[in-house]
């Protein structure tokens, strides 16, 4: 049978820059409390229509993964802005597997959730103009996004095996199982900056968002009289 949305396939992007992985910060799930995530999410029946229209014939994982790289860029662009639809080439599938796992999946395929690496520069974010949020790194606030209201903050971590960890709460963990098995296998080209400037209170760790405060009714207010 042919992969399609009905199969509830997900697909992430791995953001790599100079200065580090890019992580986004959701402080709205309540059951997970704040978290970090990885841009990305389902891979919609427009996304294998897309595909099936760019490459007819391209069948089984070849269409799948066309069609996860369509969803991964749109993705992308919902909740951060950075717009690869017109350059999804781009995206670098990243072995989370050994190849002789599975056969008839994807390298790039852990379960249902397939993984994608990009390198970005500082011309895919936004610099100027008002709405955007800044990165939460202090040396890099100049670096801004366009987020979607699922997430409050984006951060940069210069350490691969760190961001990994920090995706713990991401899609029941499986991120952080797929991305560490990526690590050794050693599938993800990446080179860890030199940060000198940097102490221990600019790293993610010291950088956690308050949780968004609930929205009230404002007959709400007349509780406080009871």
């Amino acid at each position: 049978m042919a992969p399609s949305a009905d199969d509830d396939y997900k697909a992430f992007i791995l953001p790599i820059s100079k200065h580090g992985i890019l992580l986004l910060y959701c402080t709205r799930k309540n059951s997970k409390g704040p978290h970090h995530q990885l841009p990305g999410g389902h891979v919609d029946t427009e996304d294998f229509d897309q595909a099936a229209k760019m490459n007819p014939n391209a069948i089984g994982t070849d269409h799948l993964l066309q069609a996860c790289k369509i969803g991964a860029a749109r993705e992308l662009f919902e909740e951060t802005g950075m717009d690869l639809r017109s350059t999804i080439d781009r995206l670098v599938p990243i072995q989370v597997r050994q190849s002789s796992d599975d056969e008839g999946k994807l390298l790039c395929q852990f379960k249902k959730r397939i993984f994608f690496s990009v390198e970005v520069s500082e011309y895919d974010f936004f610099t100027k103009g008002a709405g955007f949020v800044k990165a939460m790194n202090k040396n890099l606030s100049h670096l801004k996004l366009k987020l979607s209201h699922e997430h409050q903050g984006f951060v940069f971590e210069p350490s691969l095996a760190k961001a990994a960890d920090l995706l713990n709460k991401h899609s029941g963990g499986k991120i952080t199982t797929a991305l560490k098995t990526a690590i050794e296998l050693g599938s993800i080209n990446y080179t860890e900056p030199e940060q000198p400037e940097l102490d221990n209170t600019e790293r993610i760790e010291s950088k956690e968002l308050p949780p968004l405060r609930e929205e009230k009714n404002i007959l709400d207010c007349f509780n406080c009289w009871k």
